[in-house]
């Protein structure tokens, strides 16, 4: 067997490659996106992390100031309405990539 076999892809990892080449962006697919794809899908994916966490944060320190467990909903002032923060889990962050196409974010990040 010379060198030039051993670098040969299977027909599987052609085949799958293939398919992640012509299908939305999905995890398991992120290396056949272009680089420009890859470093935007980071960024959203940080930023996702630092939403998650101050979500977090603000219902923590609801539920101290309220004194109960987390609220959908809480007052400030009598009569107005505040939303609490909700963290989006990241299946539904990767939902949302997936309907971007390879060159929306092409020049964008570095």
């Amino acid at each position: 067997m010379d060198l030039q076999q051993l670098h040969q892809p299977t027909p599987a990892a052609l085949k799958q490659l293939m398919q992640w080449a012509v299908a939305p962006w999905c995890a398991e697919g992120h290396e056949a996106w272009p680089r420009s794809f890859r470093q935007a899908v980071f960024v959203v994916m940080c930023v996702a992390h630092r939403l998650g966490r101050r979500a977090v944060s603000a219902s923590a320190s609801a539920s101290a100031r309220e004194g109960t467990a987390a609220v959908a909903v809480f007052k400030i002032k009598p009569g107005r309405v505040r939303s609490r923060r909700v963290a989006l889990p990241r299946v539904l962050w990767h939902e949302i990539l997936s309907f971007c196409a390879r060159e929306d974010w092409y020049g964008v990040i570095g």
